[in-house]
Formats: C-alpha cells, sequence, structure tokens
C-alpha cells in the first residue's frame, strides 16, 4: 500500500493507515506469544503474566481501532464546505469521541478488574467478568454504528448529491471516486449493524445458554475487523483511479475553486 501511495505517503488517510497496522500487528504479535504459552482464553485468569499479556494485546488493539476509527472522518472533512457550521460532521466528531471513550474504558476496566476473584469464587466472578466485558461491547456496537450512519448521511448529503463535484475535472474520475466512497461507507455500516445485531443477541439467555462465549466473540472479532480491512481496499481503488485529489489540500483547493 505504501508502494503504491509513495507519492501521498504524508496525506492523512496514509498515516492512519500506517498507524493502524502498526499497532494492530504489535497487538497481534503479544498475543501470539500468550497463545504459545497457553492458548486457552478461558486460562488467562490464572497467571499474572497471561493476564497482563492479554491486556497489554487488548490496549494495542483498541488504540488501533481509534485510530483505525477516524479513517472515515478523514475521508469525508475534505468534501464539506465550512466543516466547524456542519451539524452533520459535529455529530460526526461528537460521536467519534463517545466511541473512543468506549474503547478506552473497556481498556481501564481489564486494568482494575480483580481477575483473581475468578480463581478463587470460580463461575460467580467469571460471568460477572462477560457480562461486563458484553455491556461494554453493546456500547461500543452502538456509537459504532450511529457514528457510521452518521457519516453516511453527511456524505450523501454534502458529497454525493452536490451537483458542485460535476463540474470539477476529472469528471469520469470523481464520479468513480463518489461511487467507491458510498459502496465503503454503505459496507461499513452495514457490518455495523450485524456487530450491533450480535452484541445485542449475546445478551439474551437464550444465547448465553446454547453458545459458548469464545463463539460469540471469535464472530464479533471478525466483523470489527472487516472494516479496518475495507480501509486498505479503499485506498488501492483510490490509486486506481489515477486522479489527482488524493491529496486532501488539493481537494480542499478544487472545492473552493468552485464555491
Amino acid at each position: 500500500m505504501i508502494v503504491v501511495h509513495k507519492n501521498n505517503i504524508h496525506t492523512t488517510s496514509i498515516k492512519i493507515l500506517v498507524i493502524h497496522y502498526v499497532l494492530r500487528a504489535i497487538g497481534d504479535s503479544i498475543d501470539k506469544i500468550r497463545n504459545l504459552i497457553l492458548n486457552d482464553d478461558d486460562r488467562i485468569f490464572t497467571s499474572l503474566g497471561l493476564w497482563n499479556l492479554k491486556f497489554t494485546a487488548l490496549v494495542f488493539w483498541y488504540c488501533g481501532e481509534i485510530v483505525g476509527d477516524f479513517y472515515l472522518l478523514s475521508r469525508t472533512s475534505p468534501f464539506i464546505l465550512s466543516p466547524f457550521k456542519n451539524i452533520r460532521l459535529v455529530l460526526s466528531y461528537i460521536t467519534y469521541i463517545l466511541l473512543c471513550i468506549g474503547k478506552i474504558s473497556i481498556c481501564i476496566f481489564h486494568f482494575f478488574y480483580p481477575y483473581q476473584k475468578i480463581l478463587r469464587h470460580g463461575s460467580e466472578y467469571y460471568n460477572k467478568y462477560w457480562d461486563a466485558y458484553w455491556n461494554f461491547q453493546l456500547a461500543i456496537s452502538f456509537f459504532s454504528l450511529v457514528y457510521d450512519i452518521i457519516i453516511y448521511f453527511t456524505m450523501k448529503v454534502d458529497f454525493f448529491d452536490k451537483d458542485l463535484y460535476s463540474e470539477i475535472e476529472e469528471n469520469k474520475a470523481w464520479k468513480k471516486y463518489r461511487k467507491m466512497s458510498r459502496i465503503r461507507i454503505k459496507y461499513v455500516a452495514i457490518i455495523s449493524a450485524f456487530t450491533f445485531i450480535l452484541v445485542v443477541t449475546s445478551k439474551l439467555k437464550y444465547t448465553k445458554n446454547h453458545f459458548p462465549t469464545n463463539f460469540l466473540e471469535y464472530y464479533r472479532s471478525m466483523f470489527v475487523t472487516m472494516p479496518y480491512v475495507m480501509m486498505y481496499i479503499d485506498q488501492i481503488l483510490i490509486s486506481e483511479t489515477d486522479m489527482i485529489p488524493i491529496n486532501e489540500s488539493i481537494v480542499h483547493m478544487n472545492i473552493y475553486s468552485y464555491h
């Protein structure tokens, strides 16, 4: 990806992708080390070392997600005229902050959770841990879904449906760019909806009795990862349009020249 965008490495979008990749890769590496020691998620509570490895990996994962979540805003803001006066964009930033608070909160929860009590009291504290964990995931998935929906409608009103952009040079490229952006945001919103439904389902008594927690967590992680993979696909597709406005400053210049 860096090779593809070697002339645009200084742009916000590329920086976000690089930082997100590095943070997630560090988290994955730490978790792989933990798996080599003991490949059993339920037994991370038996050792301070295993718990700390899992917690450290989790911190890097969520920091990577927080950086990656900003990608949508970085791809939206350049197309908004008077961004600080645009209520939809302001709501997007507010929802993004709430999403970040949710992810930071789950890290703090793990830092202070008395995991040793699971060894002493068995299933009681084990169930309390997972109940609290899914409550955090419910809040995170809700704000993620709202964030994606607001971003979609912001882009729809201020970019997809604007006649302003039809006059910009490279008209065919811009049409392809808008089409890709529309598909990308719809895809991300749909995945967020599936994630939210899965998390809500995990709170149901029937689900708790018939599906193991690790099974639900596996699919939640899979759904959560998909939008971040889409970021890299998005940048590769952009590079194939052979158009100028990958650079945010050029995008602004093109837009405001027609204002």
